[in-house]
């Protein structure tokens, strides 16, 4: 019951961070290494996270 619940919340943090807007004051870490250093020091949210992770994806494909 608690991982069906977990796993709910879960799909519903990828679809808002997957429709909705960068946070325009949200720093993007260089590289995965300093997203997982950073995730580690101020503990983010999940939500954060993905926003992070999303930001770091887009702009690795518009380097390309």
């Amino acid at each position: 019951m608690v991982l069906q619940r977990l796993v709910r919340d879960f799909y519903k943090i990828l679809h808002e961070v997957k429709t909705g807007e960068i946070p325009a004051d949200l720093k993007l870490p260089d590289s995965f290494d300093k997203l997982v250093s950073d995730m580690k020091n101020n503990q983010y949210d999940a939500k954060t996270f993905a926003f992070m992770l999303r930001g770091m994806v887009s702009c690795s494909f518009h380097l390309t």
